[in-house]
């Protein structure tokens, strides 16, 4: 087997292109064996996903190629990066690969790689391209696939983080993204009124872009802390692994 990426998805700190355009199903099966190559310890490779429409075809296919590449493959599911993160810690993986787009639009996606609890990058990415145009491996299955629920532990790893000296009501906001369910249980936990808007983990984004790093999409937040007078706003990207913070007075902590 022989492939050859689209130039422009190979990125410093990840993969990223157009599902379907610059990043495909092809894609992710070609990285799967290609990454397997280069694990050397327990060859186990944790893998979430995002919300997105495309998440569940490249997750299928990056799976198929890291199986059959030899690795030992845990779906962690649907959810923030973080959590895939997380995951790594908790079972000793070799690896982390989390499927998404991040704050990008909805017909985006591509993959972001831990390997020993650190990000894979910038020159390990380009390797991984450069192998591709001379690379050959048999579709016999040497690898195992697997699914593990790390939701609980996850949120309650973060709870037990918390110190709360006083009652905090929040504004929180996923935009859509794969932040949403961990998100609605995190906000149950925290003393004081809570405000959940879009939850709803929804690939198309329909309320807002799921980047609180542009102002435009913190109208919503702004405007109910001012309605509510509550004490904060906290605002999800994507996938769930930066924010963006509003003060009781609406106003945009950077």
């Amino acid at each position: 087997m022989k492939h050859r990426f689209d130039p422009t998805i190979i990125r410093e700190y990840d993969i990223r292109g157009i599902f379907n355009e610059t990043f495909s199903e092809k894609d992710a099966l070609a990285f799967g064996k290609l990454f397997s190559t280069l694990l050397d310890g327990n060859k186990i490779v944790n893998v979430g996903f995002d919300g997105r429409k495309s998440s569940n075809l490249i997750k299928d296919a990056l799976c198929k190629g890291l199986v059959e590449g030899g690795s030992h493959v845990n779906i962690v599911g649907l959810g923030p990066t973080p959590m895939l993160y997380f995951s790594c810690y908790t079972n000793s993986a070799e690896a982390g690969i989390m499927i998404t787009g991040s704050h990008n639009p909805s017909n985006h996606n591509g993959l972001k790689i831990v390997k020993d609890n650190r990000p894979f990058f910038g020159e390990d990415l380009k390797e991984i391209a450069l192998m591709g145009l001379d690379f050959s491996m048999s579709e016999n299955s040497k690898g195992s696939l697997n699914s593990i629920d790390i939701k609980d532990k996850y949120l309650n790893n973060l709870l037990n983080s918390l110190k709360q000296k006083k009652k905090l009501n929040i504004v929180w906001d996923a935009g859509n993204g794969s932040a949403g369910q961990v998100m609605s249980k995190l906000s149950k936990k925290i003393d004081g009124e809570k405000i959940l808007l879009f939850d709803k983990i929804d690939g198309n984004f329909p309320n807002h872009h799921p980047d609180p790093s542009e102002e435009k999409n913190l109208i919503d937040i702004k405007k109910t802390i001012l309605i509510k007078k509550y004490d904060l706003g906290i605002a999800f990207d994507g996938d769930g692994d930066r924010i963006g913070v509003v003060d009781d007075k609406g106003r945009t902590i950077p």
